[in-house]
């Protein structure tokens, strides 16, 4: 914990000197120095000069060796993997993409640890340099068993320990939450280090989502099920049986709902991004099939912020953006 709290302090706030360091993390001087000291000689933060202005002898400040390591970042969506290879800046150094398999289970554990080492390979990096993979998955992990709950998208995920097998297959530590968790926190993180610590991030792709900061801090709920919007009822009668996996609203508002109910009003088949094309070119089914999603989408905004009064609400996600 001492060493995460010195990392953290020179990340966000590098270049530093320790006595700041030992200000903001609470711990004593000489323990700031002894953890820093260490950090230098593995490699993890260097010196980049000394403060100015200040009366006396002027102390040496340190920064983060940004290529000292990486994570491997990953989104796991229903129709697409991304993975993004990043520095301890959360600089992308390198990044592939390719379709999800619908295999489901193990089989999208192997995807995933193969596209990490492709990545790598493919950039020419030392795959070594990579210590730590996390996983943005639409789903609730849960804590007690490994398995993701809550994931129709990705067949077979919730039958299994997901982080166990993908540690087996890595040889790292993994680190799984929700992707619209990971969203709101990076969010969060880039409004100016938390200027705003109450919002929302509202995500709608293939299925719809929000995650919640609050008081800077992410809400997960008793279960981790805190954000699952999908399932708020209304859009489509929440006591049907489909509601009770997909989500009442997630059936008016996502991929399926705009794919589905376009091909119900004109009998052809366009994809997600054909139908905003089509909307941008006058079509006015294509209109009519966007403006019904918005407006469950603005009810869905209209009832978070009822409840949680956010500084802001960002939408987000393939369809969202």
């Amino acid at each position: 914990m001492t060493l995460s709290s010195v990392v953290q302090a020179i990340t966000t706030y590098g270049p530093i000197s320790r006595a700041s360091v030992a200000k903001m993390t609470g711990l004593s001087k000489q323990t700031v120095s002894e953890v820093v000291l260490t950090l230098e000689k593995d490699g993890w933060v260097q010196t980049v000069g000394r403060t100015e202005g200040n009366v006396g002898r002027r102390a040496v400040v340190y920064e983060i060796v940004p290529e000292a390591a990486l994570v491997a970042s990953v989104d796991l969506g229903g129709t697409k993997v991304r993975v993004a290879l990043c520095d301890l800046t959360g600089k992308v150094t390198a990044e592939m993409v390719e379709p999800t398999t619908q295999s489901g289970g193990e089989a999208v554990v192997d995807q995933i640890g193969r596209l990490i080492l492709e990545t790598a390979t493919a950039h020419n990096i030392d795959q070594d340099k990579i210590r730590v993979a996390v996983v943005g998955v639409p789903g609730v992990p849960e804590a007690e068993t490994g398995h993701v709950k809550m994931a129709p998208n990705i067949a077979g995920i919730d039958t299994i320990n997901f982080p166990a097998l993908l540690n087996e297959r890595l040889g790292v530590e993994v680190l799984v939450e929700n992707d619209v968790n990971l969203a709101a926190l990076g969010e969060h993180w880039m409004t100016h280090q938390g200027d705003k610590d109450d919002l929302v991030y509202l995500s709608i792709g293939t299925g719809i989502g929000a995650g919640v900061v609050i008081g800077g801090k992410l809400v997960r709920g008793a279960s981790g099920a805190a954000g699952e919007v999908g399932f708020l009822p209304f859009g489509a009668d929440p006591f049907e049986e489909e509601s009770k996996t997909t989500g009442a609203l997630e059936r008016v508002s996502a991929t399926q709902a705009i794919t589905s109910h376009y091909f119900e009003l004109t009998g052809t088949a366009k994809n997600v991004p054909d139908v905003f094309e089509a909307a941008l070119a006058g079509d006015q089914d294509a209109k009519q099939v966007l403006e019904s999603v918005a407006s469950y989408i603005a009810r869905a905004v209209a009832a978070i912020a009822s409840v949680i009064d956010p500084a802001c609400v960002i939408i987000g996600g393939s369809i969202g953006a």
